[in-house]
């Protein structure tokens, strides 16, 4: 379900880990370039995308996801839109919204999809940490 109503060279091998796993496929904070390459070598990637309303998230998102073979973004606004394509926002909501996704991209990882992008806020690190918890279990 993606986000529908209104509302980023290779690695050096100086990067690999003995293991044909690349360091960057594991940091935080990767550049886009390196993330590029994790997806285009067809690693498995999660990529959470971060910051204010407007600043370009899902943009960049849609055009991560194209990069890869079966990658998907999913977005907790996605269960804001209305049948008729309106965004609804209800702050009631928001946390049942917020598990709905996270079982998601749950779903997506265990079905070896990538990347799969989590393109919400995630204005604080307690946001991502639900996501970042399904890594650690795959």
């Amino acid at each position: 379900m993606s986000q529908s109503c209104s509302s980023q060279s290779s690695p050096s091998s100086t990067n690999e880990r003995g293991n044909g796993e690349h360091s960057q496929c594991f940091e935080a904070d990767a550049p886009l370039d390196a993330i590029l390459s994790c997806i285009e070598l067809h690693h498995k990637v999660l990529i959470l995308m971060r910051g204010l309303p407007g600043s370009g998230k899902s943009y960049l998102a849609r055009n991560l996801e194209k990069r890869g073979l079966n990658g998907r973004v999913f977005s907790t606004d996605d269960f804001f839109c209305s049948p008729n394509g309106s965004y609804v926002f209800d702050q009631n909501k928001l946390s049942d919204y917020h598990a709905q996704n996270v079982g998601r991209v749950r779903d997506a990882i265990g079905e070896d999809r990538t990347p799969v992008i989590v393109d919400n806020t995630n204005v604080f690190g307690v946001h991502m940490k639900p996501y970042a918890n399904l890594v650690s279990l795959s």
